[in-house]
């Protein structure tokens, strides 16, 4: 929004036309053709050129324009927004993502398991503008991939760069929530969560998912699992980074719900199973709404000032009048 600090200094525009009138409209006002003695060089001529006319109402103009800016600069223009500001911290949140091969089953439609879980967890972190927001992903080994932040762009440009088997070929459920709950039990946030995505089992790992469950609990995090996928047969299609080759086939799907719910509990959060793309979008919601609470925050006016670029283009007008007028065309008459 366009404000002004001192706007009355904006009324010495409606002069302007009254100027204009005097100096170029009024009758018997004197004065002479706009003339170069450069380009006449002393020879009798009955008319001015074409480009010498549009030379010099184009520095006639642009004196008008230099000095409506420089009037407007007086008023002290403004570009006014208003900004959110919290009063206090959000809460801490880690992503937990399974990037097993099982991951690349085809059952949610066109995308496979992993793009799809990434694309709907993009849209849980957008909800959730002051939270500070980590990510772990795990296979065979779990990885941090960002602690909490609440630089969420740097989030989604990091969920883009998980890819199938990059941390192996298992999946290791408790060392993926053991190294979320390290990293959540020194944060100083009123609240903490995790959010752990996975389709399938425990079967690698030092750490039991429950034992994670147990650090998280004794901490004050909450853990919701999300089991994801169909059950039977499905397709499945990804990238072998070791031989470069796509491999596809069918696989059966299978996971541990049990394990799953029994994690929600012990941790005091919950448990879902998303069958879809839409029932997963359903499940992020009712978990952003679980994890909902009221933050104070405050509006604030930000005023960004830019007279001082109005007023150096009305000196650069000036300029361009004073050399085109006094340099170019010389001397007028």
């Amino acid at each position: 929004m366009l404000t002004f600090d001192d706007p009355a200094y904006l009324a010495l525009i409606a002069l302007f036309p009254l100027l204009v009138s005097f100096l170029y409209l009024r009758k018997n006002r004197g004065g002479g053709i706009p003339y170069s003695y450069r380009v006449w060089n002393g020879k009798n001529t009955l008319y001015t050129p074409l480009s010498l006319n549009i030379a010099y109402f184009a520095t006639e103009i642009a004196l008008w324009i230099a000095l409506v800016l420089l009037v407007v600069a007086l008023a002290g223009p403004s570009l006014a927004s208003n900004r959110k500001v919290y009063l206090e911290r959000g809460m801490d949140i880690m992503i937990v993502l399974d990037q097993s091969p099982s991951m690349a089953a085809r059952d949610f439609g066109a995308e496979d398991r992993l793009t799809t879980a990434r694309e709907m967890v993009k849209d849980f972190i957008s909800t959730r503008e002051n939270d500070s927001i980590g990510l772990v992903s795990f296979s065979e080994e779990a990885q941090l991939r960002l602690p909490p932040t609440v630089d969420h762009d740097l989030l989604f440009s990091t969920l883009d760069d998980i890819a199938i088997m990059d941390r192996g070929d298992g999946t290791a459920i408790g060392m993926g929530l053991a190294l979320a709950v390290l990293h959540l039990s020194s944060s100083t946030a009123g609240e903490k969560a995790i959010l752990l995505i996975t389709d399938g089992d425990n079967n690698v790992g030092e750490i039991q998912p429950a034992t994670a469950a147990s650090m998280a609990a004794q901490t004050g995090i909450r853990i919701y699992t999300i089991g994801l996928g169909t059950t039977g047969d499905v397709p499945i299609e990804f990238l072998d980074r070791e031989s470069g080759k796509i491999l596809s086939g069918t696989m059966k799907s299978v996971y541990d719900g049990t394990l799953l719910k029994r994690i929600a509990e012990i941790s005091g959060g919950d448990y879902f199973y998303a069958r879809s793309s839409g029932s997963l979008e359903t499940i992020l919601q009712t978990i952003n709404t679980l994890e909902s609470y009221e933050v104070r925050t405050k509006i604030t006016v930000v005023k960004n000032s830019f007279h001082n670029q109005l007023i150096l283009i009305a000196l650069a007008l000036f300029f361009a009048h004073w050399l085109v007028r006094r340099v170019l065309l010389g001397e007028i008459l």
